[in-house]
């Protein structure tokens, strides 16, 4: 998968959830059930940053299962919430 890609991340939550990755100047907030189209490369880094592996595990959805699996996702869940 070529980072120059964009994946579909969609906020699963009723709620906003926010984001930030501060070494890239990024910061992005997700609408209730807002879908935005992200890179794998970011994807990755908001991993490693505190709060990112619960956030990708339990509140955005990633629309690529293999980058999905990456973070931990199990497959039954992913096979149940994300397709």
């Amino acid at each position: 998968m070529a980072d120059e890609q964009y994946i579909q991340v969609q906020n699963l939550t009723g709620g906003t959830v926010v984001y930030t990755i501060p070494e890239d100047n990024i910061r992005r907030v997700f609408a209730a059930h807002e879908i935005k189209k992200i890179t794998p490369t970011e994807l990755r880094k908001l991993y490693y940053h505190p709060g990112g592996e619960s956030l990708l595990q339990n509140f955005l959805s990633v629309k690529d299962r293999d980058l999905a699996l990456e973070f931990g996702v199990s497959l039954d869940s992913f096979d149940h919430e994300y397709s």
